[in-house]
């Protein structure tokens, strides 16, 4: 593989409310000469900004440790205890559980650099979500997901 380097955005303003500008620096890796979008950054101003710039932090470099142990395939942003997206998709097979859509599990993003699965588990109430960027891996996934059950909600 390649060596895989972390690349660090120009930083831009966004806002989320009145009176509030959030800064946003984007956060992205480079393999094989192309670009992958991780997450931006997020700094808020005001009272927030030390604290929440200090959990935005750690959070990215969560990530990008997630990353690096995954060869760069895929990380978990959050999905209760489980790991990995087999370990969630056979707890709930196994278990006589629903996946529960909102719209669509798997979402591929404008650039086509990577796929989010998420959505939620129905009897429990655990939401998940997996970037996956390896197009083998993602196959995987889908093959896995085959077959578990699904409850539809509008």
């Amino acid at each position: 593989m390649e060596k895989t380097i972390i690349v660090r955005g120009k930083t831009f303003n966004g806002s989320h409310r009145p009176g509030y500008v959030t800064e946003y620096t984007p956060f992205c890796f480079q393999l094989n000469g192309k670009e992958y979008f991780i997450r931006n950054l997020e700094t808020p101003n005001g009272k927030e900004k030390t604290l929440g710039n200090k959990r935005s932090r750690s959070e990215i470099a969560a990530l990008i440790r997630q990353l690096r142990k995954n060869d760069f395939k895929w990380y978990r942003n959050y999905a209760g205890t489980f790991n990995t997206p087999f370990e969630l998709i056979e707890y709930v097979k196994e278990n006589n559980k629903h996946f529960e859509r909102h719209g669509q599990f798997f979402v591929k993003s404008k650039t086509g650099n990577f796929t989010d699965f998420h959505g939620n588990l129905h009897e429990v109430s655990c939401a998940f979500s997996f970037r996956i960027y390896d197009q083998e891996y993602l196959e995987q996934v889908k093959k896995e997901f085959e077959g578990a059950k699904v409850k539809i909600h509008y």
